[in-house]
């Protein structure tokens, strides 16, 4: 495991803080509510040109202050999401994954050790074919694959981005009041 100096750690939050003037806070906030990649609409909702946005928007990624993603809005795409906790019986680890993606619905699938000695993995499912997923879980522990699982139907994940309406960039600095 490595750790980091508390100096190194300050000069990174410092290198931070000095790029979050008011266009860059304006920017951020708006990317926020609106999405992180349609910069023609963060430049009309920030009242910022469009080249503006673009360009502090790609000194932002470079520098590794800020990086974008899809975050896939699967309710809109009628699927629902799931998590799942696979314990496998010894010896059989190496079939479970397959078994969790014959399905075709997963979106990671991770080895995990621990109280769920197995596998952890995330699916969008088609909401009609929900209560079939359920019942192929199934299946995958009465085949002997598995001793159990737990199942988490998951809901709409919210932004990665911070919230900086409690921050002054006049005065680079926090306030909770």
């Amino acid at each position: 495991m490595s750790h980091i100096a508390p100096e190194e750690y300050f000069e990174k939050i410092n290198r931070f803080v000095s790029f979050l003037d008011n266009q860059n806070v304006k920017i951020i906030m708006a990317m926020r509510k609106y999405g992180l990649r349609n910069l023609q609409l963060i430049a009309n909702k920030t009242n910022i040109p469009r080249p503006t946005v673009h360009a502090r928007v790609s000194k932002l990624e470079k520098e590794g202050l800020l990086r974008t993603w899809v975050h896939p809005n699967y309710a809109k795409l009628g699927l629902v999401r799931a998590m799942v906790f696979l314990t496998t019986k010894p010896g059989k680890e190496l079939l479970a994954p397959e078994a969790l993606r014959v399905p075709g619905y997963w979106l990671r699938l991770i080895r995990c050790m621990g109280e769920c000695n197995g596998y952890y993995s995330t699916h969008a499912i088609p909401l009609e074919k929900r209560w079939d997923f359920e019942q192929y879980l199934e299946r995958i522990v009465a085949s002997g694959i598995a001793t159990g699982y737990r199942l988490l139907w998951l809901e709409e994940a919210g932004s990665p981005l911070p919230d900086f309406s409690y921050y002054d960039t006049r005065k680079k600095t926090w306030t909770f009041d």
